[in-house]
């Protein structure tokens, strides 16, 4: 099956960065899922993305999540913690929680190609996106050369 249920550690790594940089995330609740198939897009390997839940992925998910996360397996267990953390606070920028609406959970873009306050984070690792592409072209690299056999 492409999709796989995340192990407990995910969710703990979550709530680490959400206590830790994103207060206003405290009460929304999330579900993240391991994707196994590779995902490129515009020739750029995708390390994570989070989806609003909307009516369907709501009757899919159950009614209780208001996001879903869904991260890339095999590139998540070739990486360190710090990696991984960065992952998930890229992904959760993307979130914004607008109260005054019936609808209150939505989904922003990038201000640039990331977000202002990740480039900061990342200050003393700028690079580290294309240590983890790199990472990633080898993992599939390696894969496509088994199938090919």
């Amino acid at each position: 099956m492409r999709y796989e249920e995340v192990s407990k550690d995910v969710y703990e790594l979550l709530k680490e960065v959400v206590k830790e940089h994103f207060e206003d995330l405290t009460n929304v609740n999330f579900k993240c899922v391991f994707d196994t198939k590779k995902k490129i897009k515009g020739g750029r390997f995708i390390f994570a993305y989070i989806k609003k839940v909307n009516e369907f992925t709501s009757f899919l998910a159950g009614d209780e999540f208001d996001y879903v996360i869904v991260i890339d397996k095999n590139i998540w267990t070739a990486i360190n913690k710090d990696d991984k953390v960065r992952i998930i606070r890229h992904e959760l920028r993307h979130c914004f929680i607008d109260s005054e609406k019936d609808d209150p959970y939505k989904i922003i873009d990038h201000e640039i190609e990331d977000f202002y306050a990740e480039i900061a984070l990342n200050v003393n690792d700028p690079k580290w996106g294309l240590r983890v592409a790199a990472i990633a072209e080898s993992i599939y690299d390696k894969d496509s050369q088994e199938v090919e056999e």
